[in-house]
């Protein structure tokens, strides 16, 4: 029935519309008409508020079986458009919702292994930093008697000493210099029992020489390794050695200082780079290696990872460490501009990737599900439907996944409910109020979607224009 609430609450509305000479009418045999057809009263020569009193009072007059002409038009609406809207709702959120995930899931696996076979990559700065050892003076004090040793080779495979275990090994590199041992453990440690053991079969056994010690570890360790093994051997050679003693402590020897040697140089190198400031040790394709400590100190000098980006870019550029400074501005430029035209690729990229992902997809989630109860068409309309998604659904680089998915997928098997509109519109209720439950976004948009059916049935009459 029409109460003094609802009319007061129409008040306002109909004085604006009133004012600005529009005049609202229910469109012919709809429901609406129907229903206020059920609360009419004949227009009467009597004041306008007189008029308003009766009409309430008429929609809330009692038919033949005591119950409102009013009130049973209006049920039969509610109940109507209630039961309607519910249901869309509930197929939006329990067919729709859990088909869109799944896609969504392969969609986004799929464009995950097409975006990094195509992205482009920042070069990679290696820091080369020093093992602990190398900066403890008392290495540099055990290996500084090798500066004028002349360089020799490493003998290999000549020593016939027994198999030791990994922890073996590792008490065996100690030097019983306890300063350093602290920093020779630290080593072992990081490194692992593997690379002591290459570095044993290759020196100090039979068939050392097929051991390929590249791959397991850098020179610089191998020979650190190789110089504390040796060193200990030198004084205790590990019991079940075979071969002649002093052949044995020969060959030891030449390991020992040609070990030494080598370290001595590679700290000699260090020192030299430190003091001239030697930043780039390396650079190939889409990288630079550079040394720890000058790195350090160039980046606290106003050094930036995009100033050596864009100077890697230009074949021309000073690499020097002053040269690196000096000419910051135009290295960062050049890197800058670099990144946006990468940008500006990868947008170009990932539209076509997610459209393709989209349809290879769908193309065979639609195999899949085909047969499904919820799946209403045959597959011919399907395949149809989706290539008309494909090409109306509106795509570009900041396209977010879960819309274009959620698109393609309604218009795809749903075309024919308000699917689509229902969820988008209960994200972006969610959105304003992230507050909101599902469930509640989903009452909100039922509310407006039966707003929205009452509204289709009213004819809007605008004022002519002169």
């Amino acid at each position: 029935m029409l109460s003094s609430n609802v009319k007061n609450a129409a008040g306002g509305l109909t004085d604006i519309m009133t004012s600005n000479g529009m005049e609202l009418s229910p469109l012919p045999d709809s429901p609406l008409a129907e229903l206020v057809a059920a609360g009419y009263l004949p227009e009467m020569d009597i004041p306008t508020i007189e008029q308003t009193r009766l009409k309430e009072e008429y929609s809330q007059r009692m038919g033949g079986l005591d119950v409102s002409s009013h009130d049973l038009n209006m049920e039969e609406i509610v109940t109507v458009a209630a039961t309607t809207t519910q249901h869309m709702v509930f197929h939006a959120r329990n067919v729709a919702l859990p088909m869109i995930t799944e896609v969504h899931t392969q969609v986004s696996d799929a464009l995950a292994t097409m975006s990094a076979v195509s992205a482009v990559r920042e070069p990679e700065i290696q820091v080369d930093i020093m093992e602990a050892p190398y900066n403890n003076a008392l290495l540099h004090g055990l290996v500084r008697r090798y500066e004028n040793a002349a360089k020799a080779g490493q003998p290999r495979g000549t020593l016939n000493f027994p198999d030791l275990t990994p922890a073996q090994l590792m008490d065996v590199v100690l030097t019983k210099i306890e300063r350093l041992d602290t920093d020779v453990t630290k080593l072992t440690t990081t490194i692992g029992g593997d690379v002591l053991s290459a570095v044993y079969r290759a020196y100090f056994q039979t068939g050392g020489a097929d051991v390929y010690l590249e791959e397991v570890s850098t020179k610089r360790i191998r020979d650190l390794v190789l110089f504390l093994l040796a060193r200990t051997f030198m004084d205790n050679p590990p019991e079940g050695a075979e071969g002649d003693l002093y052949r044995i402590n020969n060959t030891l020897s030449i390991l020992m200082e040609q070990s030494g040697r080598a370290i001595y140089f590679t700290l000699k190198d260090h020192e030299t780079r430190i003091k001239n400031n030697r930043l780039i040790l390396k650079t190939e394709r889409n990288m630079v290696r550079v040394d720890n400590v000058v790195y350090l100190k160039w980046l606290a000098a106003g050094g930036r990872p995009e100033i050596l980006y864009g100077a890697l870019m230009d074949h021309t550029a000073d690499l020097s460490y002053a040269g690196l400074l000096a000419n910051a501005p135009m290295f960062i430029g050049l890197w800058d501009r670099a990144v946006r035209l990468r940008e500006l690729a990868q947008s170009s990229n990932r539209v076509t990737d997610l459209r393709t992902a989209a349809r290879t997809v769908m193309s065979t989630y639609i195999t899949t599900v085909k047969d499904q109860e919820s799946v209403v068409v045959d597959e011919a309309t399907l395949r149809v439907n989706l290539n008309a998604a494909l090409k109306s659904t509106e795509l570009s680089g900041q396209t977010d996944t879960w819309k274009y998915t959620t698109c393609i997928v309604c218009k795809t098997f749903f075309p024919h409910t308000d699917s689509l509109s229902i969820l988008q519109e209960i994200e972006a209720t969610r959105k304003r109020d992230p507050s909101l439950s599902s469930r509640e976004a989903a009452t909100l948009v039922t509310i407006n979607k039966v707003a929205d059916w009452v509204c289709s049935m009213i004819h809007v009459e605008l004022p002519k224009r002169g």
